[in-house]
């Protein structure tokens, strides 16, 4: 079964990659002495790195959440069968109760 204690901190990683992200550039806007075309350029160039780099990050995200829906649906697919086990335990226990009871009239 899953344990649920357990963590691999992948959605901390996203956010403080992002946050890094973010500060890095607010960063290098303010020390960066570049003239106006090329701060464009250079700001063209880190968006779109950003948005590669993002959507890696989403598909991780996509692949690591769907992870997730699979072990769930494993954990509950092993509680069906485990109640259905016990259920069947139950009625069995049920049968040789009524049995035992007809035999005593």
């Amino acid at each position: 079964m899953y344990d649920y204690d357990r963590s691999d901190g992948s959605s901390t990683a996203v956010f403080a990659f992002l946050a890094g992200a973010l500060i890095g550039a607010g960063v290098a806007i303010l020390l960066a002495p570049r003239s106006g075309a090329e701060m464009r350029q250079w700001l063209s160039d880190y968006a779109e790195k950003a948005k590669d780099q993002m959507g890696t990050a989403m598909e991780s995200g996509k692949e690591y959440l769907q992870a997730g829906i699979d072990r769930g649906k494993e954990y509950m697919e092993g509680a069906q069968n485990k109640a259905k086990e016990v259920g069947e335990q139950m009625v069995r226990q049920g049968e040789r109760a009524y049995n035992k009871g007809q035999q005593k009239f």
